[in-house]
């Protein structure tokens, strides 16, 4: 008689099931992540991955900086207008120090204008107004403008934009100069600290600055985002971990057949 006790084998099915379980949650923990990070950027990060950030680029570089600084460069786009509204589009200086995030129907319409034109200038702070009290700049200050092309006319903004600026140490706020004075934007604001970028929303362009507090600490996104990227990256581990498992052997035909018994 044979010996009916056979190895048990997993179906092949099987085992694609569970790396296809595995690969459908770090999917979906890694979306869940992004979008816990959405929420907080208005835009892609200019400066990510593991490559150090670019040196910061000052109009008025302070003394350390001597002898090794880079000129700022300025930006230009344009916004092109319909008869119920405005595109949606991102513009930025050429070195992505500073970018205005403008929504869709964001720029109100004007008979006879087709295309506004967005200017980016960047300044020395100190040129401009002194700064809060017991706050202190922290980088380059950046005129944001926009005229009708045809008129030259100010555009006028329905809606929010979104300014978002580059810092070189540690700002914690946003700043718009109000003609007379700097004065704290507070809508929808917020601090990248691994992009060193920090952002606002506005109703009005002008004049922009990032700046800080001595010694103080700047805002950072949620802890629970940051537990989902991380809960997503031990997911990715554990997936290839397990990938690196060694299969169970088949077993040899003879074994599958058993031993006859003399």
């Amino acid at each position: 008689m044979s010996d009916l006790r056979q190895p048990v084998q997993r179906p092949r099915s099987s085992r694609c099931n569970r790396w296809l379980v595995w690969g459908v949650a770090v999917a979906v923990l890694y979306l869940l992540s992004g979008l816990a990070v959405v929420e907080h950027l208005p835009v892609r990060l200019l400066y990510d991955g593991l490559a150090p950030l670019a040196p910061y680029r000052w109009v008025r570089p302070p003394a350390s900086h001597f002898g090794r600084n880079e000129a700022p460069l300025s930006g230009t786009g344009t916004i092109q207008i319909s008869a119920t509204g405005s595109e949606a589009v991102s513009l930025a200086t050429d070195d992505g120090q500073a970018a205005l995030i403008v929504f869709k129907d964001a720029v109100d319409p004007r008979r006879g204008e087709a295309v506004a034109e967005v200017a980016f200038t960047p300044l020395d702070p100190d040129s401009v107004a002194p700064p809060l009290p017991g706050r202190r700049f922290d980088g380059n200050a950046y005129r944001i403008e926009g005229a009708y092309r045809t008129s030259h006319a100010a555009v006028v903004l329905r809606k929010s934009a979104t300014v978002v600026l580059r810092y070189p140490s540690e700002a914690t706020e946003l700043w718009r100069y109000d003609g007379t004075q700097w004065t704290v934007v507070r809508k929808e604001a917020g601090v990248v600290d691994a992009s060193l970028q920090i952002y606002a929303s506005t109703d009005q362009l002008g004049i922009f600055v990032a700046a800080a507090p001595p010694g103080g600490s700047r805002p950072a996104l949620g802890g629970w985002a940051y537990g989902l990227a991380a809960l997503g990256l031990v997911g990715v581990v554990v997936g290839i971990l397990l990938s690196r498992r060694p299969r169970p052997r088949r077993a040899r035909k003879g074994q599958r057949r058993g031993h006859r018994e003399e």
